[in-house]
């Protein structure tokens, strides 16, 4: 059989092979980044609060109250060595607003961590934009780097023709740009040349939330989507909480990942143009699922999911708790004996 007689796949076809491939991945990626978001992670902070984290507190707050006992009583203590007559509501106020200056720096640092945190994830959702910013920014000067090497490299009749032809596509550009207006995620995808990233800078967050709200409904609502499949419920869910909050990020990911189930054939036609526009969709799934991948490493290697093997050893847990109840145990004896103690000193200053 001659091989040169097999037909070999167009790059329009390859194009969509990638394409369908990268959006079931990027499907598949998605699920499970929002598993461990809205399911697993919930379920193990709750099951650490519930079996440590609230014997850990318990366990810090008689700690705290043993150490004001104790400066209560190294106050007097150092009184009575200096032969002076202290006296226990002396001693008490002191320590008192030594706990207090304490705490106050406690909520002053996690407000700090707390900014840098916010700060880190904020810079960290940003990323992926940046990344398709410069992307689709490169692509655009190379290609106007390589419309003026052509000009350069024509003579003058060249010159004419191209120019004759740039006019040309340009009218067909716009031409399709007005049929393909009303085609199921074109205008509104924010793939290709029609992208929303002009409007985008033009828009405040409030308003971009939205217009994006609304294409959500429209695209996913009951009344004119029957029969939504299980994650297509589960995103009109997350878009109704996500605008009551006002998450913009969140709503802009739910509305990228509703334009990439479309079928890309169903968008694209085979042309220059749509072929163009398949290589940038491409290379933004291709970013979409290096961002998605990042953040669920991200994911498990942080606090509740870095607790999930030692939640899921229940030996380990239990040795755990007994731990810190045994540690708690022992904090309220001391407690026990310094109050005696103190109280023994108090007979014995005379208040």
């Amino acid at each position: 059989m001659d091989i040169s007689l097999i037909p070999s796949q167009s790059e329009y076809e390859s194009l969509l092979a990638e394409i369908k491939q990268l959006q079931a991945r990027v499907i598949e990626l998605t699920a499970f980044r929002d598993d461990l978001v809205y399911h697993v992670c919930p379920s193990l902070r709750a099951l650490y609060e519930d079996k440590i984290a609230s014997l850990e507190r318990e366990l810090l707050a008689a700690q705290m109250y043993l150490r004001e006992k104790q400066r209560i009583l190294e106050f007097l203590q150092a009184e009575l060595n200096r032969r002076k007559n202290p006296t226990f509501e002396q001693a008490e106020k002191q320590a008192r607003e030594e706990r207090e200056k304490y705490e106050e720096d406690l909520k002053k640092k996690a407000e700090e961590a707390k900014k840098f945190r916010d700060y880190w994830k904020n810079k960290s959702k940003w990323s992926e934009h940046d990344k398709t910013e410069k992307t689709s920014q490169s692509q655009k000067t190379g290609s106007s780097e390589k419309r003026r090497a052509d000009d350069a490299s024509g003579s003058e009749n060249d010159g004419e023709n191209q120019k004759t032809s740039r006019k040309e596509d340009r009218d067909q550009e716009r031409h399709h740009g007005s049929e393909n207006q009303g085609k199921t995620g074109f205008d509104e995808s924010g793939w290709g040349q029609n992208s929303d990233a002009a409007a985008k800078q033009t828009q405040t967050p409030a308003a971009e939330l939205k217009s994006l709200y609304r294409k959500i409904v429209k695209r996913l609502h009951p009344d004119v989507h029957p029969d939504p499949t299980p994650r297509e419920k589960e995103l009109l869910n997350q878009a109704h909480e996500a605008y009551k909050i006002g998450d913009l990020e969140k709503t802009r990911r739910i509305w990228e990942e509703i334009v990439g189930m479309d079928p890309p054939e169903d968008r694209f036609e085979d042309s220059e143009e749509g072929r163009k526009q398949l290589r940038d969709l491409l290379k933004t799934l291709q970013l979409r699922c290096s961002s998605l991948e990042d953040e669920i490493l991200r994911i498990r290697s942080e606090y509740p999911y870095t607790m999930k093997s030692f939640l899921d050893d229940e030996n380990a847990v239990e040795e755990r708790r007994r731990e810190l109840k045994k540690q708690i145990e022992d904090v309220r004896e001391m407690d026990r004996q310094m109050t005696e103690y103190i109280e023994r000193l108090k007979k014995k200053i005379g208040n």
